[in-house]
């Protein structure tokens, strides 16, 4: 993860198509999204600039990997790909985010000190 301290908010860990990623999952009223609609959105939000569905599913993959989102390969249907939805919650998300970023900013400074 790289850091901009120069940005406030989100843009100091998120790129802008990451940050659409977010956006559209936490208006999608039941916080469930699959990768085309994310894909979808994110085209909307960010235009003119555009980003590969690859990315998104990257992206979806590793905050599912860091434990803010929760995959669920269940509710894959084939076409829009597999569903993607928050730990439980929105709150629950931003708290996690922040333990997330605490762990890293943590391990950051430890490794400074080897």
């Amino acid at each position: 993860m790289i850091y901009d301290m120069n940005e406030k908010g989100l843009k100091i860990v998120f790129l802008d198509y990451q940050i659409a990623v977010w956006q559209h999952i936490w208006q999608t009223p039941d916080h469930i999204v699959q990768t085309l609609d994310a894909w979808k959105a994110v085209q909307r939000e960010i235009k003119p600039k555009t980003v590969c569905r690859t990315s998104i599913i990257n992206f979806l993959n590793r905050m599912a990997t860091e434990g803010l989102l929760v995959r669920d390969d269940i509710m894959y249907n084939g076409i829009g790909g597999i569903k993607y939805y928050p730990v439980a919650g929105i709150s629950d998300s931003e708290a996690a985010l922040k333990c997330m970023l605490r762990k890293q900013l943590m391990k950051g400074l430890e490794e400074l000190g080897e």
